[in-house]
């Protein structure tokens, strides 16, 4: 049985996302391995620290890091979190180096799934703000030098188009279930050998069989990220990593990883059980 037609079988079988055993195993697995999701969160502020400084300066350096970070680390990093969460979860004792084993599995599907989701969040937003965005990109595109400047105009231009009205609150939420039926995507990539498109397929439709669910510990996650930012933004580095590891066990009790050795049949969650 190939990759996709596994996944397809399991989506013809009952898929549930238990909301209090995702959130609760969130936090119980990041006390289990605190210190390396902090260090690895740290490390993640460093590089876009370091991505930010070079682009400011550099601007023609900048710019490839900045796609490099965002279609190519980003979702390796994304999948890292969740091979490392993989192990801990199992009883294993993931090394620090898991974080970036996303970086060995189907990275080319990886790294198209990442553009094209891209590609379509960036078709929703600007739609949703037209005006707003394309100020935004006269303001880049008259940029002089001056950072605090660039910055005054952008609030100014947020504070213009960025009113909110019912047609933006609907587009957002338009947006939030795009985004949201799409999360499953890299891991899909990455756990099995299917290319972008059928991942894509794959995550929406199993969102959709438990979306409620999903909505539900994705609004909390978020949250709980958000709480970080207001603790003098020290708090995200713990918070940040529950968020990550939240997301993955989303598509770990709704879909889960591919069975290893020779197993022939497979039932949806069979693996999840301790």
């Amino acid at each position: 049985m190939s990759d996709k037609e596994l996944l397809n079988e399991k989506l013809r079988s009952k898929i549930t996302l238990p909301i209090g055993d995702v959130l609760s195993d969130s936090f119980e697995l990041f006390g289990k391995a605190a210190g390396k999701y902090i260090g690895f969160t740290i490390l993640l502020f460093v590089v876009i620290g370091v991505t930010v400084g070079v682009t400011a300066i550099v601007p023609f350096l900048g710019i490839p890091l900045i796609v490099f970070l965002g279609l190519v680390a980003s979702p390796a990093l994304v999948v890292g979190v969740g091979r490392f969460t993989k192990k801990l979860k199992e009883g294993q004792n993931p090394e620090f180096s898991d974080f970036l084993s996303g970086f060995k599995h189907n990275l080319g599907q990886l790294v198209l799934q990442g553009f094209i989701i891209s590609l379509i969040s960036s078709a929703i937003t600007f739609g949703l703000s037209t005006d707003l965005y394309l100020s935004y990109f006269d303001i880049a595109m008259s940029y002089d030098g001056d950072l605090q400047d660039l910055a005054a105009q952008f609030q100014e231009a947020g504070e213009l188009y960025g009113e909110t009205t019912v047609l933006s609150f609907l587009g957002g939420v338009f947006s939030f279930y795009i985004s949201l039926g799409l999360s499953l995507t890299p891991y899909i990539v990455s756990f099995y050998k299917v290319n972008a498109f059928t991942a894509m397929d794959i995550s929406f439709r199993t969102i959709n069989k438990v979306v409620f669910q999903a909505a539900v510990i994705q609004i909390v996650l978020t949250v709980i990220a958000v709480m970080g930012v207001i603790i003098v933004l020290i708090g995200l580095f713990a918070t940040l990593p529950i968020l990550f590891i939240g997301t993955y066990l989303i598509f770990r009790y709704a879909i889960g990883e591919k069975p290893t050795g020779e197993q022939d049949e497979w039932s949806v969650n069979e693996h999840l059980v301790d």
